[in-house]
């Protein structure tokens, strides 16, 4: 009895991680509004036996056993083979071991199953950026901030990115849109400093 409550906790767990939220709170700002995000919702494929593997890797995880936690992953994801999270999930692992080729591969194939998957959007932005694929990281961070405007990180990553292309114009434009909504965000402020810094434009830096 106690297992099948344990399983079913899990499974609702694992059901409301399938599923994407419609919404996202804003982060600490002045804004203290909850914007609605574009994100397609995916429906649950959890059952019992993969939401038991997802625990056992989810715990493996936890204690830094990564070998563990990709079998159970990998298993819990055959189970329930529609669930991008669990794919997701397999891609953390692979990338926290140093398979970025394979985790890359992985959380592609996620996008073009589930283009608006922001889970999956993010991770692929972080493995793009580390390895220096600068086009395609705009490219994934313009549609993460589309998708939700309340991203700061995503906002800031794709300004840093724009002025790394040189493209200052677009740089600015995005780090000024994000202080006008965050004013106290300093990662902004310095941001755009360094980008006015590297246009010469002494009077904004």
């Amino acid at each position: 009895m106690k297992k099948r409550l344990l399983l079913l906790l899990i499974s609702l767990t694992l059901v409301s991680c399938v599923t994407p939220a419609a919404t996202k709170k804003p982060d600490t700002g002045t804004v203290a509004e909850t914007v609605k995000t574009k994100e397609a919702v995916i429906p649950s494929t959890a059952n019992e036996e993969s939401s038991l593997n997802y625990i056992l890797g989810y715990q493996a995880e936890m204690e830094g056993r990564w070998a563990e936690a990709l079998k159970y992953y990998d298993e819990a994801s055959k189970l329930a083979p529609a669930s991008p999270y669990l794919k997701v999930q397999i891609g953390r692992i692979l990338l926290r071991t140093g398979k970025v080729k394979t985790a890359t591969e992985k959380i592609e194939e996620v996008i073009n199953a589930y283009p608006d998957y922001l889970p999956a959007l993010r991770l692929l932005g972080q493995l793009y950026n580390g390895q220096k694929k600068t086009v395609d990281a705009i490219r994934i961070y313009e549609k993460i901030a589309k998708i939700d405007p309340n991203d700061v990180e995503a906002q800031l990553l794709l300004g840093v990115l724009y002025a790394s292309e040189k493209k200052y114009s677009e740089s600015t434009e995005v780090l000024e849109k994000l202080l006008k909504n965050r004013p106290d965000n300093l990662m902004a402020l310095y941001y755009l400093g360094s980008v006015y810094f590297d246009m010469k434009d002494m009077e904004n830096a």
